[in-house]
């Protein structure tokens, strides 16, 4: 495996291309190997898909410590950089400042945050 620096620098050099880029995006490291042996540059890892994969529904129940747990077990299968929905990030500030720290622990390339409180409102309930 790349050292998550190096895999911060590759997602921000695709983010920066003047040409579109497709993420592979799903829930578990298998479909994430699949991507990569497809040839995807990168993977999205689906708050919803995974919430799903997990739980059996896409909205509340999967905590943090899932979804950190499901993207570290991502970020060790491939050898692309990973990209997760951080959802709401769980919480108040203080929550959502620990949340980003373990998902760089967890060793991701990016995320991106929801623009409402938790737990979120997908879909027909916005």
């Amino acid at each position: 495996m790349q050292d998550k620096k190096r895999m911060t620098t590759r997602l921000k050099e695709l983010f920066e291309r003047p040409e579109i880029f497709v993420l592979a995006g799903g829930m578990n490291a298998m479909g994430a190997k699949m991507a990569e042996v497809l040839g995807f540059e990168a993977f999205y890892m689906s708050g919803g898909n995974t919430s799903a994969q997990l739980m059996g529904w896409t909205e509340g129940g999967t905590s943090m410590r899932d979804m950190v747990d499901n993207a570290r077990r991502i970020v060790n299968t491939v050898d692309i950089p990973v990209f997760v929905d951080m959802d709401t990030g769980y919480g108040d500030a203080i929550t959502v400042h620990e949340t980003v720290k373990e998902y760089i622990r967890a060793g991701i390339a990016g995320t991106h945050l929801e623009d409402q409180t938790y737990p979120p409102k997908s879909g027909p309930r916005r």
